[in-house]
């Protein structure tokens, strides 16, 4: 099943301490691609990766919950041109994904 980056970002959202939520999709061998979010958090106090899978995994289909939440409290990287940049938010997701099935195995 595809899951839309967009969709989850939104859910992400409305959780009170999430200020901005962006989500990459990484291969994964087992199911094509798995969904990774990286989120901007108010505060470094205000949540933690568990309580917000657990709060996507109340709310939302099990296939579109992120497999990793990794969380900033500062700025998410952007380009020269101020867009966001995605493909290193990939790049960077992809390499923990891959490290951690090698942890994995």
């Amino acid at each position: 099943m595809s899951v839309s980056p967009l969709e989850v970002e939104d859910f992400l959202l409305t959780h009170d301490a999430v200020e901005k939520a962006v989500v990459v999709g990484v291969a994964d061998p087992k199911a094509d691609q798995v969904p990774i979010a990286f989120v901007r958090t108010t505060s470094p106090h205000d949540t933690d990766e568990a309580t917000l899978v657990a709060f996507c995994r109340d709310q939302i289909a099990a296939y579109k919950v992120p497999r990793r939440i990794l969380l900033r409290t500062t700025a998410l990287p952007r380009t020269a041109t101020g867009k966001l940049a995605r493909t290193s938010l990939m790049e960077e997701a992809q390499a923990l994904w891959k490290d951690a099935e090698q942890a994995r195995s």
